[in-house]
């Protein structure tokens, strides 16, 4: 996932999260984040204002752009001024903590037993027309 922001030098940088990389990296116009995560949905707080300061040396001013790749899925992208807690936030906000639910294996249709043609081993349909 990437975001691109503008800082208080009106320079259009960007601040890349990752599960792949392990180490932070600071470039001239990109910072790179490592972002572990846990099993099942989870809720992941950006302090943009703090990444840009330590990085960039400059102040934060407002997200330009969101980049959110195919194989992530998120249900819900929000701006807010400060972190709130769970029980803080608006029910649509929430992160609803489900039991993970097996499937039941999906059963094929019972086959209707019909007379048998003895030089092969097809089913002769039975319908009337």
């Amino acid at each position: 996932m990437r975001k691109q922001i503008l800082d208080s030098e009106k320079i259009r940088r960007r601040v890349r999260l990752s599960n792949y990389h392990s180490t932070s990296k600071v470039s001239t116009f990109m910072v790179t984040k490592p972002m572990c995560m846990d099993e099942g949905w989870n809720r992941v707080g950006l302090k943009l204002a703090e990444i840009v300061s330590d990085a960039f040396k400059t102040t934060y001013v407002e997200t330009v752009r969101i980049q959110v790749h195919a194989n992530c899925r998120l249900r819900r992208i929000y701006f807010s001024s400060q972190e709130y807690k769970e029980d803080e936030l608006p029910n649509a906000y929430r992160m609803h903590r489900t039991a993970v639910v097996r499937e039941k294996p999906k059963r094929l249709p019972k086959k209707i037993p019909g007379p048998v043609d003895k030089k092969s081993t097809a089913v002769v349909d039975q319908t009337k027309t």
